[in-house]
């Protein structure tokens, strides 16, 4: 991890990030990597095709997908609280 921050830091064309390598073996990367490599290619594409303009007319769009997700999930969180039925879960088992 010392070595990638020293790259990140000395060479700015340096594709890999520390932190990257941190999270990578962890039990929710191992769930959720498909999801991520959708939103890094969606990303991709975007930035490609459409460059940086296209990318800020999209931002909306994409944070209101996780923020929408987040918002349902603390909403059925609330209501099995008070109903005592079996919540949901952000996470996929």
């Amino acid at each position: 991890t010392g070595g990638l921050l020293a790259l990140r830091t000395l060479l700015p064309w340096w594709p890999l990030a520390p932190w990257g390598y941190i999270v990578a073996g962890g039990w929710p990367m191992s769930m959720i990597w498909f999801s991520v490599f959708l939103g890094w290619g969606a990303k991709a594409a975007v930035m490609t095709f459409g460059g940086a303009v296209a990318y800020r007319r999209a931002l909306p769009f994409f944070l209101g997908l996780v923020l929408g997700q987040a918002m349902i999930a603390v909403v059925w969180t609330v209501v099995s609280f008070f109903t005592g039925a079996p919540g949901i879960y952000m996470l996929p088992d």
